[in-house]
């Protein structure tokens, strides 16, 4: 009788191909998971970045509106202040028109300039006096915006001709006067523009405060409204200590009543719009805004400008 037992240890494993699945299989969940972990990393990254810039978002606009909201309003008692710091015999016109401060929030550092606009020379009177209108306004703003670099002078005329010339608002913002700013970087932009425009204005009453305007704007406004040797005797006399407001001055200037009467036209020793710029820069980027009211503390900006 035969015996049918088998030596099986010369069989091949039949195992073996399972073996290989697994490791197969292992090392593409390995794979996977390194893919996954990377993905999740990637979007945790994101996440944090999209924080970090909420978070500086949010700090520059609460520092815009905290400005506007407490220096805005006070704009007149801030220009006063100033005036009053100054020395006894620094007391002359013109008085301060304009004060600045810097503050840095996080890492946001914040300057800020508070202007008089009823100091400066207003475009839209020069428009409205001169027989040249837009063309004369252009030719101002390129003397005076020549050492504005990046900045290009383009002023458009107002549309209707003689009839818009005769109108209270020719030039209601700075986009009818300078090329429009560069994409990549508006702040810097408005950074040159703020610095442009010290002493011209496209908003304000219409007439000149005295009191603060520079000698620049002074003969900007009435140049060709006077005669030159009656604006140098203003420019000179203006100077003067112990002036209490504008009827003084054309007191001692002695003048006729035509002269006179163009004077109380074009000059004011008083004001009724006030301006803030806000310059807020970080290590990335930079922002501006430009607001505008009439220094009432019943009321916030009445016009707003962002670059």
């Amino acid at each position: 009788m035969f015996s049918r037992s088998v030596d099986r240890s010369h069989l091949p494993e039949a195992r073996q191909p399972r073996r290989a699945f697994v490791l197969v299989m292992v090392l593409a969940l390995l794979t996977l998971c390194a893919l996954c972990l990377a993905g999740l990393a990637r979007r945790s990254l994101v996440a944090g970045e999209q924080a970090a810039q909420s978070a500086t978002d949010l700090q520059r606009r609460w520092g815009v509106l905290s400005c506007l909201h407490t220096i805005l309003p006070q704009a007149n008692e801030l220009l006063e202040t100033a005036a009053a710091k100054l020395p006894a015999q620094a007391q002359v016109w013109p008085l301060p028109a304009s004060v600045s401060t810097e503050f840095d929030l996080g890492e946001l550092h914040f300057s800020v300039l508070v202007a008089d606009e009823d100091a400066k020379a207003n475009l839209n009177t020069i428009c409205r006096n001169d027989a040249d209108g837009p063309h004369a306004v252009a030719a101002l703003v390129e003397e005076l915006a020549a050492g504005g670099d990046g900045l290009a002078v383009h002023v458009e005329p107002p549309a209707g001709g003689g009839d818009a010339n005769r109108r209270s608002e020719i030039f209601r913002g700075w986009g009818q006067v300078f090329e429009p700013a560069e994409t990549a970087c508006p702040g810097e932009y408005a950074a040159k523009l703020r610095d442009a425009t010290h002493d011209i204005t496209c908003w304000g009453s219409g007439r000149l405060n005295v009191v603060r305007a520079s000698d620049e704007s002074l003969r900007l406004v009435c140049r060709n409204q006077i005669s030159p040797d009656l604006l140098a005797k203003l420019l000179a006399r203006r100077h003067d200590p112990g002036l209490t407001g504008l009827d003084s001055l054309l007191d001692e200037l002695a003048l006729g009543t035509t002269d006179r009467l163009t004077l109380q036209r074009l000059l004011s020793d008083r004001s009724s719009r006030y301006s803030v710029w806000i310059l807020v820069r970080s290590p990335q980027r930079s922002w501006a805004t430009l607001a505008l009211a009439d220094g009432s503390s019943s009321q916030g900006a009445g016009d707003l400008v962002t670059w």
